[in-house]
């Protein structure tokens, strides 16, 4: 899966990032898929993830990100 997004009127260079799985009536669910690993496309470079977040994405206009099983 490619993820393209931006962070609108953020100040900050990096940010973390953690998904959650949201059920038909918008609760957060109970299960919650594994990140295995996600990689910037626009550095050409491996992130790190630690206890299911992205951590240390470099905020810009859109970043773009793959999702690898």
């Amino acid at each position: 899966m490619k993820v393209a997004f931006c962070l609108a009127d953020y100040d900050e260079k990096t940010f973390n990032l953690e998904i959650e799985s949201v059920g038909e009536d918008n609760s957060v669910s109970d299960y919650l898929p594994q990140i295995v690993s996600a990689y910037d496309l626009s550095k050409q470079e491996q992130l790190k993830i630690v206890d299911n977040k992205i951590l240390n994405i470099e905020n810009s206009n859109t970043n773009l990100m793959l999702d690898v099983e």
